[in-house]
């Protein structure tokens, strides 16, 4: 007698079903409607895949992708379906770092992008970064720490010995300038900025600025070679020019130019490299003579004739300005004399002002 009653939804339960040979799931292979059927594997290393008419399902043995390695190397392709381990290419995975080291002395790396390069003849390139960008391009070096004073961003340049090369910094205008700064290592390791592509002396001899590397440096501007705090090898300019006011103390004594019991109106330093001297002669002012001499403060003197600007600022006497100078003997190494050219006028006012502005 047939039973037509329909099976209730997932009635039946997987212990009801028949049984299957080993290594075999149930399913339908061919690519048609109809009945399911045990689909049983045959070999090891096999999967169950669509075969590769697109018709039926199939085991068939998997295409391996084999290769061998160590721990901590980077795997690359060597063929279609083989890959390898690389003593060049290494991977920490702990710490998050990736090194590239072609020196044959594979080290655990050292920073998170780690690269190595071995002995190489002429020039290489270690690192290129190029994109046509509409707006900036930019290498950000960023320490997010804010609450250590210690966390600073560092960006280095080194070589190896003093007997290197120099380590520098190059900036390049395609078709028009190039610049170039960093340490000259031949050359006393001064700091160098170059309208050039390197830190080699230029056609003149001293082109852009040079810091030497001294405790106190030294700055030259168009000299390799600077002798002073600023030592500039050309006219120098300013729209203001301030004197020092740490140096005090200057003192004047007058001598036989400008005649016997001068009175003195005014003497006047504002700041220690500059002053004014307000004075009337006495009688017979000596021709020839010592007028004044000034002793400036320690700071500004030297062994050496400090030279100056002055000018005798009196209307009555604005024509004798030629009877003042400086006496190229001195009295004193680092005093200022004022010497009559000929005699001055006896009992007349005479209003000096002097400006030290520096020393050989």
């Amino acid at each position: 007698t047939a039973i037509t009653t329909t099976i209730a939804n997932n009635a039946v339960t997987v212990a009801k079903m028949q049984t299957l040979a080993g290594l075999s799931v149930l399913g339908r292979s061919a690519n048609s409607t109809g009945n399911m059927a045990a689909i049983t594997g045959t070999a090891a290393n096999q999967y169950l895949r669509v075969n590769s008419g697109g018709t039926a399902l199939e085991w068939g043995a998997i295409t391996a992708v084999t290769g061998s390695g160590a721990a901590g190397q980077g795997t690359y392709w060597t063929g279609t379906n083989t890959i390898a381990g690389s003593v060049v290419y290494l991977v920490d995975v702990t710490n998050g770092r990736i090194q590239l080291n072609t020196t044959g002395s594979a080290v655990t790396p050292t920073a998170h992008y780690d690269l190595r390069v071995g002995t190489v003849s002429g020039n290489d390139i270690a690192a290129h970064l190029q994109g046509s960008v509409s707006n900036d391009w930019t290498a950000t070096l960023y320490n997010t720490r804010s609450a250590a004073g210690g966390a600073n961003s560092i960006w280095e340049a080194k070589v190896a010995a003093t007997t290197s090369g120099d380590p520098f910094y190059r900036a390049i205008v395609t078709g028009g300038k190039t610049w170039s700064w960093g340490v000259d290592n031949s050359d006393a390791d001064k700091f160098k900025l170059r309208p050039q592509v390197d830190l080699a002396t230029g056609a003149t001899g001293g082109e852009g600025l040079t810091i030497t590397a001294a405790v106190t440096p030294l700055v030259g501007i168009n000299t390799d070679a600077p002798a002073h705090p600023l030592d500039v090898n050309g006219i120098a300019r300013a729209l203001t020019w301030t004197s020092r006011t740490d140096a005090t103390g200057a003192t004047s004594t007058f001598g036989l130019g400008a005649g016997g019991s001068p009175s003195l109106f005014a003497a006047v330093y504002p700041n220690g490299n500059m002053g004014t001297i307000r004075f009337t002669t006495g009688s017979s002012p000596t021709a020839n003579a010592v007028i004044v001499n000034v002793v400036p403060p320690a700071a500004v003197r030297h062994a050496n004739k400090i030279y100056v600007t002055f000018s005798p600022l009196n209307a009555a006497t604005a024509g004798e300005i030629d009877k003042f100078y400086i006496d190229p003997s001195g009295t004193t190494p680092g005093n200022i004399a004022f010497k009559s050219n000929g005699a001055l006028t006896a009992a007349t006012e005479y209003y000096l002002s002097f400006i030290v502005m520096g020393h050989q």
